[in-house]
């Protein structure tokens, strides 16, 4: 397959919703006249020791099928929650894929809904854990073509998926990456603090605060901080506030112990989450219920998990990705940049050897794909069709 790009006007496309990672689900029956147009399963695998439940949804032809096993972004922003099998975006995706001839699973993470674990210790190597679990079991299930099983994931998903390929290419057939980046996690947070905070129209002032304090919030979980200078010059210019009190506690905290640094930041971000500014950093959704979950015993291992995260070089997974790949961005994306992250990830997968890469962009389009729009499906459904001509 030659690699090649789309860039696609979308202008009548429904507008995006900024925060979100959501849509209106579609009504889909699951049979026709007597026909049914698919089968789901509940199952169970295990991963990291925990049993996670999932549900396998197979077409109603006969097998054996491709299958995909199905990978969620970090939250749902709507829900303030985490996706599991029973979101409205997996089971939409497990079904239109099921009329298309290919099958899917669907699980809940460890500590979501009805699977085993702690949600607050969900880091990209955990995920990449469960995602290669769900694939063994899906490879080994009677009704699925071993050799023909792939990753599909948004947002935070493209990570996983990325760095599941590169641990176990001869589990992996192909890969579907949406609204994904080649940022690392830490640039990633950045970035889409200041462009969410500009697209709400916010002052400068307030850019900069929101800016700042993701910078020291990213300074404070490694050991060797990024954004230190950066941070410094932006906490002189705007002067005092709460900034100022995080900036002590990450670069100089004296003799805290983590748990008593974990008790700190937290009083901190609790007086200030609900700040306009500070919006585009989802301390009520993400961050304060994350930090909140730490036992204070736990507070300087879950750091170290932190960093490796926060750190991990996208560029040593990418460029071991060797089956053929899917690519799908927004131009508008808000959370990330479109064109850089699909310019890399080209010359990442060309680095590589790998060759067998399609990327759509989509104009006038934002990070949920505007609701998951005719154009997306038709998209995925096309390169599905060609993946085995």
């Amino acid at each position: 397959m030659v690699r090649w790009r789309l860039r696609l006007n979308l202008t009548a496309a429904v507008a995006l919703s900024l925060a979100a990672l959501s849509f209106v689900t579609p009504c889909i029956a699951q049979s026709t006249g007597n026909v049914q147009l698919w089968a789901e399963e509940e199952i169970r695998f295990e991963s990291d020791g925990n049993s996670l439940y999932g549900i396998l949804c197979t077409p109603s032809t006969d097998g054996p099928h491709p299958a995909i096993v199905l990978i969620t972004g970090a939250i749902n922003s709507t829900s303030s929650e985490v996706d599991g099998a029973n979101a409205s975006l997996q089971v939409t995706h497990a079904r239109r894929l099921a009329i298309q001839g290919v099958a899917t699973l669907r699980f809940d993470p460890a500590g979501v809904g009805q699977s085993e674990g702690n949600e607050a210790f969900r880091d990209l190597q955990s995920r990449k854990a469960e995602a290669l679990a769900a694939v063994r079991f899906v490879r080994s299930h009677p009704s699925v073509r071993a050799d023909r099983v792939g990753l599909w994931g948004v947002s935070q998903g493209g990570w996983v998926i990325a760095m599941a390929a590169a641990e176990a290419p001869e589990q992996i057939g192909f890969l579907i990456m949406v609204s994904g980046t080649t940022l690392t996690v830490a640039e990633q947070q950045v970035y889409g603090v200041e462009m969410q905070a500009r697209a709400a129209q916010l002052s400068e002032s307030d850019v900069a605060k929101a800016v700042v304090v993701m910078q020291l919030l990213i300074d404070w979980q490694i050991t060797c901080p990024m954004f230190q200078e950066a941070s410094e010059q932006a906490i002189q210019t705007l002067g005092s506030g709460p900034w100022q009190d995080l900036q002590t506690i990450v670069y100089a905290p004296g003799s805290l112990s983590a748990a008593e640094e974990l008790a700190l930041v937290i009083d901190l971000l609790e007086t200030i989450q609900d700040e306009i500014w500070a919006q585009s950093l989802y301390l009520r959704e993400i961050y304060l219920p994350s930090l909140r979950s730490i036992p204070p015993e736990q507070a300087g291992s879950v750091g170290a998990a932190s960093e490796a995260s926060l750190l991990a070089s996208p560029r040593e997974y990418f460029t071991r990705i060797a089956c053929p790949m899917l690519a799908l961005f927004g131009e508008n994306d808000v959370h990330l940049p479109a064109h850089r992250s699909a310019e890399q990830l080209d010359e990442y997968l060309a680095e590589g050897g790998n060759a067998d890469l399609t990327v759509v962009i989509f104009e006038d389009t934002g990070h949920s794909m505007n609701g998951f729009m005719p154009a997306y499906w038709d998209q995925l459904y096309t390169w599905l069709d060609n993946l085995y001509e």
